[in-house]
């Protein structure tokens, strides 16, 4: 039955709820540049220099925001569309109830994510500027020198060029067991779902197969989120190092941060896939950089 309401309601609850949320950051992109622009030019916060600067990288946010919205909706729908139904199915059978008729539920919930994306995107995703708009408690300004935002910009180009490829190399070497370790998961957490109540029915029923259909379904799609946080990551971290580069006055401090980066990513997708926080990378650890900050200030 669960297959059934998944076949029923999927074509129209996939499109519905993807498009959906694609078509609503699409719609908000005009008010969230205004909104971040106004903010950001009537800081009292900022100096011109760290306006000129963050107007910079606001488009490039926006763009990695709306790839990160097309990839999360999409995923999402898929998920949504088959996990929804299955567990409202075998939901019911726990409780003795034992629905077999679609409900329109699941339709109610894809409009649900839609609206609440959009509520969310309008308003609770503009917190962060009400800071900007109030000056800090001592009345200083923060403001960066013209040459600092140079090698900033030169310090992050190169730490986003050399952590996303190698971070890129890194997802590739470690896919298989990376997608062992997916299917092994999702097929845990929907064996749960599906089987919660009385394992040993759900197995009668014919029903143990669906656990290793969904999570080899969504394998293909984990790889293109991979490859796409292997390229939103290095971005990021060529941010950090830069940050860091600034905080300690030192060009050779963001260098060491770029490759301590590809450190920090090693252990942590260890500790993801293998479960084990180390790494075979420590000879280009070079620790806590960040540190210096406290000294400067």
């Amino acid at each position: 039955m669960s297959i059934i309401k998944v076949l029923l309601t999927a074509p129209f609850t996939m499109p519905f709820t993807s498009i959906g949320v694609v078509m609503s950051a699409l719609m908000l992109i005009p008010h969230d540049i205004y909104h971040t622009y106004n903010t950001i030019y009537k800081s009292p916060r900022f100096g011109t220099n760290v306006k000129i600067l963050l107007s910079i990288l606001v488009p490039i946010t926006l763009i990695i925001w709306l790839i990160l919205v097309i990839v999360v909706a999409i995923i999402g729908s898929v998920i949504g569309a088959i996990a929804y139904p299955v567990g409202e199915t075998y939901g019911s059978i726990c409780d003795g109830n034992n629905k077999n008729m679609v409900s329109t539920e699941v339709f109610k919930v894809a409009k649900d994510v839609v609206v609440g994306f959009w509520n969310w995107n309008y308003e609770a995703y503009f917190v962060y500027l009400e800071g900007m708009k109030k000056p800090y408690e001592d009345g200083h300004v923060f403001e960066i020198e013209f040459t600092q935002i140079i090698v900033g910009i030169v310090i992050a180009i190169f730490s986003m060029i050399v952590d996303g490829a190698f971070i890129a190399v890194m997802a590739t070497v470690k896919f298989i067991p990376g997608a062992v370790r997916l299917f092994i998961e999702i097929n845990k957490g929907i064996r749960e779902l599906c089987c919660g109540c009385d394992k040993d029915t759900c197995c009668i029923v014919g029903f143990c197969f669906l656990p290793y259909c969904v999570a080899l379904a969504l394998i293909p799609i984990a790889a293109i989120l991979v490859y796409l946080v292997s390229i939103i990551s290095g971005f990021f971290y060529g941010i950090n190092s830069a940050i860091v580069s600034y905080n300690t006055g030192s060009v050779l401090n963001g260098i060491k941060q770029t490759f301590t980066n590809i450190y920090v990513a090693d252990k942590v997708s260890n500790e993801s896939i293998f479960g084990s926080n180390k790494s075979c990378l420590e000879c280009i650890n070079f620790g806590e950089l960040g540190d210096y900050y406290a000294q400067k200030s």
